[in-house]
């Protein structure tokens, strides 16, 4: 895929990633098969990429994945980057799309409260 714009970069990047409903996600050798029988396709996911569309959820933000991801495995630093490619990726490919617009948190959810 060209590193050029991506059609879906705003809404992705600037909203809390949800995966679509329905897919059936199984373990294969080298990594999981993700299949959407409402567009009958086929998609090869490895481990990290998964991880990604499990944790688009509607409630993460593309930096608190990569935050996830940087603990998980200890890396130096959160793959802001790298999360993003895959994010957008995965939106143009129907994987992914964003919460909807009003949607509350969970009660367990975090609010940042400004102090006066």
């Amino acid at each position: 895929m060209s590193r050029g714009k991506h059609k879906t970069t705003d809404i992705v990047l600037t909203q809390r990633p949800r995966h679509v409903d329905g897919l059936d996600i199984n373990p294969v050798e080298d990594g999981f098969m993700i299949y959407r029988p409402d567009t009958d396709r086929v998609h090869y996911l490895n481990h990290t990429a998964v991880l990604i569309l499990e944790l688009s959820n509607g409630r993460n933000t593309p930096a608190r994945i990569a935050t996830l991801l940087k603990n998980a495995y200890g890396l130096p630093e959160a793959p802001e980057h790298d999360v993003n490619e895959t994010l957008l990726k995965m939106a143009d490919e129907g994987l992914i799309r964003r919460a909807s617009p009003g949607r509350p948190l969970p009660r367990n959810a975090t609010r940042t409260q400004r102090r006066r």
